[in-house]
């Protein structure tokens, strides 16, 4: 028997098959199609998850899975049953048996063996959620830049420039970062204030520009606590104080493993060092590559013991990325 993963991501859209022993039978990738902001919406989204499941089955030469699961942002309860349908509408030549999964779930179970558990995902967004049986029975944050999203790397460098904006016109500290995220978004001296000619920048970024400052707020921040610069420091202490926060909003009863994920907590950052130093007692685990997860949530629907399998696919995907 073969089963398909398929993760649905804003920049590509891969899919991963692979048979009972958890060799892979074949890889397919296409363009990205993020649901919630992508042209086209759920129309684009269809159409990447068809190419790329395609290019899984010629790779295979030919052979069909018998269950497919996509993960994909924005597949949450509000849209869920429009994008299943879809889905299930685009992939009906090559498989019968389609689940669509909140890239949530599959984020949480490309780590953890059980299905039940934590994740605490700081990305673009950021999010606490709480899994039983493999579903999400509990979720703080995750509301987007303007209501929360506290601790996410669009957060992050937002504070970062307001952190910037309070030094260029003497409302707070000097900081470091009026070099790095002025140089970073080289912003020219033209209305000869500083203050304006950041607002003059500011104003033509899109939200999800602001997460690509978080990596220079994070170097500046750590490792070495010594030559850190302290509003970085600040900044990514706020942060992780905000994750934690979301997390024990959905704590409940049971095993305290929680999945970190997203490229704030997944890699070794100052934030990730201060959120695993709060989680005493806990089991922490690392998210890897989605597409995983969504081949382990196959994996089980078929009633096939998933462990060694996974294991296998993730050395071997990992080993050989597309």
């Amino acid at each position: 028997m073969t089963v398909m993963g398929i993760d649905l991501g804003g920049t590509s859209t891969r899919a991963l098959m692979v048979d009972t022993t958890g060799r892979q039978l074949g890889r397919g990738q296409a363009g990205g199609a993020n649901l919630r902001s992508a042209a086209g919406g759920v129309v684009a989204a269809a159409e990447a998850v068809s190419a790329a499941a395609s290019g899984a089955v010629e790779a295979a030469g030919g052979r069909r899975p018998e269950v497919i699961v996509v993960g994909a942002s924005g597949a949450g309860a509000a849209r869920h049953d429009e994008v299943s349908a879809a889905m299930r509408e685009t992939l009906a030549g090559i498989c019968g048996r389609v689940r669509v999964e909140n890239d949530l779930a599959t984020a949480f179970r490309s780590a953890s063996e059980s299905p039940d558990g934590y994740l605490l995902l700081s990305g673009t967004g950021a999010v606490a959620a709480r899994f039983r049986d493999g579903s999400v029975v509990g979720r703080a944050d995750g509301l987007g830049w303007i209501l929360g999203d506290v601790g996410s790397g669009l957060w992050i460098g937002w504070q970062g420039l307001r952190a910037v904006a309070a030094d260029v016109d003497g409302r707070g500290p000097a900081t470091t970062l009026s070099t790095s995220l002025i140089g970073a978004l080289d912003i020219q001296p033209v209305t000869g204030d500083p203050a304006q000619d950041l607002v003059r920048r500011i104003d033509e970024l899109v939200p999800a520009q602001m997460a690509r400052l978080a990596p220079l707020v994070l170097e500046a921040a750590g490792p070495d606590r010594v030559s850190a610069d302290e509003v970085s420091a600040g900044i990514c202490r706020e942060a992780a104080s905000g994750l934690l926060n979301s997390l024990r909003a959905v704590v409940g009863e049971g095993p305290r493993t929680v999945v970190l994920a997203g490229g704030v907590l997944a890699h070794d950052t100052v934030v990730r060092e201060l959120v695993t130093g709060e989680l005493e007692g806990w089991t922490v685990l690392t998210a890897s590559d989605p597409v995983l997860g969504a081949v382990r949530i196959a994996r089980e629907m078929i009633a096939a013991p998933t462990r060694d399998v996974a294991r296998k696919c993730r050395c071997d995907f990992l080993d050989d990325e597309l």
